[in-house]
């Protein structure tokens, strides 16, 4: 039974992430799976090859702005440090109707993100600088647009459930089985989650998202 639970927890928390997909950071509009709000003034001590540009620090980034009119550019640098992927995603319903966000790996050719899910950038090499920038669409018409990205390295998490209790075991007198399962649930139970980026280094800026029944917990 010991493992018929644990199985059940497990299949229950390989849908969670990633919604980042992974993503899927972490994910509703509340949040990608994976990633926790940051301030995009941040900086670090790695210095930006596109003048204007925000360098972000080596973490996962949720960065929310706003487009102070059709002309306006926002421009971010992100370093893949250990030549780790790295994620773009951009959470909304917005996004390709009022703005749209480029890519640019190492200097090269300017790419748009081709869809709104989680993006994941890849066959980088160590110290590969990764630029992004946030611009309206072609022919688009607003006084503003609020914009929200998620930028860093790409999330992968390892969880463990432990001590489930709580499932109640079924009667030899339970006459409506089916619907008794239906009811059945983890009343306590304990998730331990840590995340790495693709070259296994620990990583800052990750969330888990459980659900359960009708209740969502969210972790970080």
């Amino acid at each position: 039974m010991t493992n018929n639970k644990s199985a059940t927890g497990r299949l229950l928390l390989s849908g969670l992430f990633l919604a980042m997909s992974c993503h899927a950071f972490a994910q509703g509009e509340s949040g990608v799976a994976g990633a926790v709000p940051d301030a995009p003034q941040e900086t670090s001590t790695l210095r930006a090859e596109i003048p204007g540009a925000v360098v972000l620090s080596d973490k996962i980034h949720e960065i929310t702005q706003t487009l102070e009119s059709t002309s306006a550019v926002h421009q971010y640098s992100f370093t893949a440090i250990r030549g780790q992927n790295v994620l773009l995603a951009t959470p909304g319903s917005q996004y390709d109707k009022l703005w749209k966000v480029e890519y640019q790996v190492d200097g090269g050719e300017w790419k748009r993100k081709p869809y709104a899910g989680a993006y994941k950038i890849s066959d980088l090499n160590p110290g590969s600088q990764v630029n992004v920038r946030v611009l309206a669409v072609e022919g688009g018409v607003f006084e503003n647009a609020e914009y929200r990205i998620v930028f860093g390295s790409f999330p992968h998490m390892n969880y463990d459930l432990l001590d489930e209790q709580g499932i109640l075991p079924i009667s030899a007198f339970q006459q409506d089985v089916e619907a008794f399962l239906a009811t059945q649930a983890f009343k306590e139970v304990t998730l331990e989650a840590t995340f790495t980026d693709s070259k296994a280094y620990p990583l800052e800026g990750g969330a888990a998202v459980l659900f359960t029944g009708y209740r969502c917990w969210t972790g970080y």
